[in-house]
């Protein structure tokens, strides 16, 4: 509530309730009054009685009591001033009452005059309720003091005055009467007054704690709209700004100035967005909701942003008056959700093109989403196949692998490699290899799973099997028939335990072959799929180079001026291509079949190759460093195998090196041989595990992490080149590989 404007000598009352400031104020003006008045009442006494009348004694009783009251007045001013209110406020009317009764004891006029000067008193009763603080007995107190002084002058002053008995009886009653009314009726219109005071003074006491609480509220709901994360607004009807909390200022990047200087919605709402906010508002006004509008709103930086606005009418006297909202930012979620359709577009493509039948399946079984190559592998477009189960489409599968492969997935969430037998819609036996992960798609659990056909796999190695069976039939054959010789031919004994002990060596060789032919169809089966993806990707890529190039003269015809700062941009595109191109020729080398004819190869740019096909094992943790030797004529090699080869020894190389570490590749032309030198700063290799490397199933690594076969494979390829390998090691200094190819 706002406070009084006092008079600037009462800054003492400035901190006073409102009562205590209004009677401060009328005692200040009373006594500036009377000391106005007093002297007035001296200039008119000495106007009608002049001083050239000395003997007048008139100017003794009359001057002396009017100079004593205007420097009692003073005094009351001055107590007023340093703040004794009570004393100044009994101070004056005392001063009146004492002043009136000596000039009317003491004034030697007419009986007129001085009975007459009595009326000050009456004026100083009168003020007597408005000065009086908490001790409202005091006005009948003066009441019945000024009848008692009534009393007494007339008694005292009667013979004087002349007066006759009823004159006597007839004044006194009548003043005493008049004096008593006014303690009565000044007595009430204190209680009266102060009534009403104690009920305003509770109004101001309630108003200022409901004015309290609400500046407390509003400061909470400052404070809370302050510190939220998101933008809160108010604005006009015409969308004038009048407030923004403190993170749409950090979050726009505008100022309170800004909002002073005119800031509108229109100013951050991007240009195309303005005729539907216009749309809304209006909407707003004539009382329809809105819960939320996503917009493109503009920094004053100039970025976009995506937002949400939550509006509201703000209304006065149910007018509306202008506008309340809340922005969200919702670039983020928008990009989130953005790079969510292009990852699930790209993982339906890639499950779409890929080789290998894939499914995607309910907890239950029943089929969520097929690819091309499981519809056609079950000979059924996808329509009959989404919502059924295994069963349904007249699948069996024989034994438990069905229940084996939920359990685990149950137990662990995936399954690697599980081989299951069942029965197609045919009825023939089809073997699978099968692999499945537990993931979360829309908030539900699925089933990711492949199936690979190892149905001719399986066969052959039936075949195998039999031929093996059959051959350790013909050898168990011969070693009877060869014992029955050496019963019968006891002199050839050494030559035939020679015979026999070849025979067990070709027996050997003979499952090492089987074992490495195993391998060697694993690895023809993942050239074959190399091959695949690699041809896969050659063409989009070339799609991607021919559409780089048309854009590019494209804009090199049309927009000639700026296609200088657009070159590296067709730059990093190129580079990237070539990155690309570089990884399927790679793999596409890689992938060559074993039975194609020796040619003349660079041996560099075999090693490129395979350098580029392992990148990703090596980026960023280790640094091969190249030694060529220029002018190397080309080796006559199977490149495939060759490539293989390298593969390998490089592969060892890089897993030798746990962390960070250097991989050194040296080439030299040496006594018409192509020498090629791979080092690691490995751990090394013990000096009594060294003799065993080349060993087929030979291996140092954890299981799971390696067959053992990889330098044996090197070995053999080597081999068939004429060539050599050697390994020089020391444990905590690395391992060296030196690789010897014939030039032709």
């Amino acid at each position: 509530m706002d406070k009084i404007k006092l008079p600037r000598l009462l800054k003492f009352y400035e901190d006073s309730d409102f009562v205590s400031q209004q009677r401060a104020k009328f005692v200040f003006y009373l006594c500036v009054l009377l000391l106005c008045i007093i002297p007035l009442l001296i200039l008119f006494r000495l106007i009608t009685h002049p001083l050239s009348n000395i003997t007048d004694k008139s100017h003794i009783t009359v001057l002396l009591p009017l100079t004593i009251g205007w420097a009692a007045v003073f005094s009351c001013f001055r107590l007023l001033i340093k703040g004794h209110y009570n004393l100044s406020a009994h101070l004056i009317p005392v001063l009146v009452m004492m002043v009136t009764w000596l000039i009317v004891i003491f004034e030697q006029d007419t009986l007129l005059i001085r009975l007459d000067t009595v009326v000050y008193v009456f004026a100083a009763m009168a003020m007597v309720p408005l000065l009086v603080g908490k001790r409202k007995y005091s006005i009948l107190l003066y009441s019945a003091v000024n009848i008692g002084i009534l009393l007494l002058f007339i008694v005292a002053f009667r013979t004087d005055l002349g007066l006759s008995n009823k004159e006597f009886w007839d004044y006194l009653i009548d003043v005493s009467v008049s004096f008593a009314f006014m303690g009565i009726v000044g007595y009430n219109i204190y209680s009266i007054n102060k009534n009403a005071q104690d009920r305003v003074q509770k109004d101001i006491e309630r108003r200022k704690e409901i004015e309290k609480a609400l500046i407390e509220s509003e400061r909470k709901f400052r404070e809370m709209t302050e510190f939220l994360p998101q933008t809160v607004y108010e604005s006009d009807l015409n969308g004038r700004l009048s407030y923004v909390n403190r993170s749409g200022y950090q979050h726009f990047g505008y100022t309170e100035e800004d909002v002073v200087m005119g800031l509108s919605i229109w100013s951050v709402i991007d240009t195309e967005d303005h005729l539907r906010v216009q749309e809304i508002i209006q909407k707003l006004l004539k009382g329809e909701t809105s819960q939320r509008n996503h917009y493109s709103a503009r920094k004053k930086d100039g970025s976009v942003i995506q937002v949400e606005i939550y509006t509201s009418v703000i209304t006065e006297n149910e007018v509306p008056v202008g506008l309340r909202g809340i922005i969200v930012d919702v670039t983020d979620r928008v990009k989130a959700e953005e790079d969510l359709r292009q990852s699930r577009e790209l993982f339906r493509t890639l499950v779409e093109r890929a080789p290998i039948p894939i499914t995607l399946s309910s907890l239950e079984g029943r089929f969520i989403m097929t690819n091309k190559a499981f519809n056609k592998a079950l000979g059924m477009p996808s329509e009959l196949i989404i919502g059924k189960k295994p069963s349904e489409l007249g699948l069996r599968v024989k034994e438990a692998g069905e229940e084996i492969i939920k359990d685990l997935l149950i137990s662990s969430g995936h399954v690697d490699n599980i081989e299951i037998t069942y029965a197609d819609r045919n009825g023939e036996d089809v073997n699978l290899y099968v692999s499945a992960n537990i993931v979360e798609l829309n908030g539900q659990k699925v089933v990711l799973r492949t199936n690979i056909d190892v149905t001719e796999k399986k066969k052959t190695e039936h075949e195998l099997q039999n031929y093996r069976n059959h051959l350790e039939l013909l050898v168990r054959e011969r070693t009877e028939e060869l014992a029955s010789v050496i019963k019968k031919l006891q002199a050839s004994n050494d030559e035939l335990n020679k015979e026999r002990e070849n025979l067990e060596q070709t027996l050997k060789k003979l499952k090492e072959a089987q074992e490495q032919l195993v391998q060697t169809e694993k690895m023809a089966s993942l050239g074959i799929l190399i091959a695949g993806v690699a041809h896969e990707i050659n063409n989009p890529i070339n799609y991607i180079y021919n559409g780089a190039a048309i854009i590019d003269n494209f804009i090199k015809e049309k927009y000639a001026d700026d296609y200088n700062e657009l070159v590296p941009y067709f730059d990093a595109i190129n580079t990237g291509i070539s990155r690309t191109t570089g990884i399927v020729k790679s793999l596409s080398r890689y992938s060559r079949s074993d039975d194609l004819p020796f040619v003349e190869c660079n041996i560099h740019e075999v090693i490129e190759d395979c350098l580029t096909i392992l990148y990703n094992q090596y980026k960023n943790r280790i640094e091969v460093q190249k030694d060529y030797e220029a002018g190397i004529p080309k080796v006559l090699i199977n490149e495939g195998k060759i490539h293989q080869a390298l593969l390998n020894i490089l592969v060892n190389a890089i897993q030798a090196i746990p962390e960070e570490g250097i991989i050194k590749i040296q080439t030299s032309l040496e006594n018409k041989s192509v020498s090629i030198a791979i080092s690691d700063t490995g751990p090394g290799i013990k000096e009594d595990d060294l003799k065993y490397i080349f060993d087929p199933f030979f291996t140092t690594k954890e299981p799971g992490k390696g067959t053992g076969l990889g330098l044996s494979i090197a070995l053999r390829i080597i081999c068939e080149h004429s060539g050599t390998i050697q390994c020089f090691s020391k444990v905590n200094e690395g391992t060296r590989f030196i690789i010897t190819l014939p030039c032709f």
